[in-house]
Order: structure tokens, then C-alpha cells, then sequence
């Protein structure tokens, strides 16, 4: 009895950990429609990290997507030969963090240089999650 009794502990320590908690979004045109309380999810138990990715072009205009990601995936998703040089004509950037709600800014972490290959790795995310 008392090994069951343990086990039980163990198992509610376990399942009582908090989830991190991210804004989703998907190519919203403006942060304020990212960061409404509707928009703010709680991650899968295996994803710590939330990402945010901002695309400007001249033609698009402002295209913001955020989600719940993987730390360990971060540095290969936010490296690109696309700049993230907001003086250009297009540009792209992006930042992880690992906080709960910590991107309800489009601007809350320090962007990386990130490129198309991601947003084409967005939008097949995205899309993962449409079939799903």
C-alpha cells in the first residue's frame, strides 16, 4: 500500500507541472491581434520555447506569426542569409523565448537573422496543425 501511495505522489508532482504558455498567431497584420488574451495558449509539455517571427515587405506590408516551439530548434530556425535589417525593402526576423507570455511583444526578445526557408518552415508548421 504504502508503494502505490508513493506512486501516486510521484505521478501528481509529475502531471502538475505548468505547461508554458505562449501567444499563437498566424499572419496577423498587427501585434495588438497577436496579443489578445484569446490568442494565448498553453504548449505541448515537450515545447519550452515561443516564437515570434516578423516579415515586412514592401508589397505585403507587416506579417507577424507567433507559436510554441522547441529551445533546442531555436538557433537553427532563426539563422538565414535574410537579413533582419529593418531599412531594407524586405526583411524578416524572429526570437525565441522561454518565459510564459513572454512574446506578446513582436519585439520582446532580441532578433536573429532568419530567412524565406523559415517562412516556408512556418507555414508548413502551420499548416501541420490545420490537418491535425
Amino acid at each position: 500500500m504504502a508503494f502505490i501511495n508513493r506512486f501516486l505522489v510521484l505521478l501528481s508532482v509529475f502531471y502538475s507541472v505548468d505547461c508554458l504558455r505562449c501567444y499563437t498567431c498566424s499572419g496577423e497584420s498587427s501585434n495588438s491581434d497577436c496579443s489578445a488574451v484569446e490568442h494565448l495558449v498553453e504548449c505541448d509539455r515537450t515545447q519550452d520555447a515561443c516564437l515570434t517571427s516578423v516579415i515586412w515587405s514592401s508589397v505585403d506590408g507587416k506579417t507577424i506569426t507567433k507559436f510554441c516551439y522547441w529551445q533546442v530548434e531555436c538557433p537553427t530556425a532563426l539563422q538565414s542569409p535574410w537579413p533582419c535589417d529593418t531599412r531594407e525593402n524586405a526583411w524578416a526576423c524572429g526570437s525565441c523565448c522561454t518565459d510564459n507570455d513572454c512574446n506578446y511583444s513582436d519585439t520582446s526578445a532580441a532578433f536573429k537573422n532568419f530567412g524565406h526557408s523559415f517562412s516556408i518552415f512556418v507555414l508548413s508548421v502551420l499548416c501541420l496543425f490545420c490537418v491535425l
